[in-house]
């Protein structure tokens, strides 16, 4: 089809846009930044909205202001069912939906975190979050996050991480900014630097990791 312009805003403030094929998507766009990523029972968060689809990414409805907070980044959703879902915040705070993305609310959460933006899941009720501070662990499927960090460890010499991967309940890794790569071996305790063939300077900044077996 012919190809169109989209101009948005970013939630910093920063003009982008983007190029689609006409009648890719249609947008009820409010308060930030929104993209097309196509499939079924997709969801596109950005700048605080959170966009669903039900047909393929025909058409999107986005919804805004998930809290009363002032304007929070939302970078990492999971989903456990089109209806129930966490999505972790830039403030720290993680929010729960029950009914789809049509409302949200805070969960309990403890520990020194001032940003998170990753979320992983063994199944239903085990989990982790990550960002910048401690790592978080729920075992009642993110309805409560407790902290792993021990008392008296200092972690403001940790980069923020990006993403977090687990194997299994005891090993698993993280990678993040200034390409730091972690390892844990006993749940995310404790996590030890893993050597990268990088040169010190200028390193880059990791976004994700991905296990096809347990040594791929």
């Amino acid at each position: 089809g012919e190809y169109r312009y989209v101009q948005s805003s970013s939630s910093s403030g920063s003009a982008q846009t983007y190029v689609l094929r006409e009648h890719d998507a249609t947008y009820e766009q409010r308060d930030g930044t929104t993209t097309l990523q196509p499939g079924i029972h997709s969801y596109q968060i950005t700048g605080g909205i959170i966009g669903r689809t039900v047909d393929g990414g025909k058409t999107w409805r986005f919804a805004s202001n998930l809290t009363t907070r002032d304007r929070m980044g939302v970078p990492a959703p999971h989903f456990f069912d089109s209806n129930h879902a966490l999505a972790a915040t830039d403030s720290g705070a993680i929010l729960k939906t029950t009914d789809g993305g049509e409302s949200w609310a805070s969960v309990e959460r403890r520990g020194r975190v001032s940003s998170l933006t990753t979320f992983f899941f063994l199944d239903e009720r085990r989990g982790w979050a990550a960002g910048h501070g401690d790592v978080l662990r729920t075992d009642d499927g993110g309805e409560t996050w407790r902290p792993l960090t021990p008392e008296g460890v200092d972690i403001n010499y940790r980069a923020p991480m990006r993403v977090i991967r687990f194997k299994n309940d005891r090993e698993g890794f993280a990678a993040g900014m200034t390409a730091s790569l972690l390892r844990t071996a006993d749940g995310g305790v404790i996590w030890e630097p893993v050597a990268m063939p990088l040169p010190a300077r200028e390193p880059p900044n990791f976004w994700d990791l991905f296990f096809v077996d347990d040594y791929t």
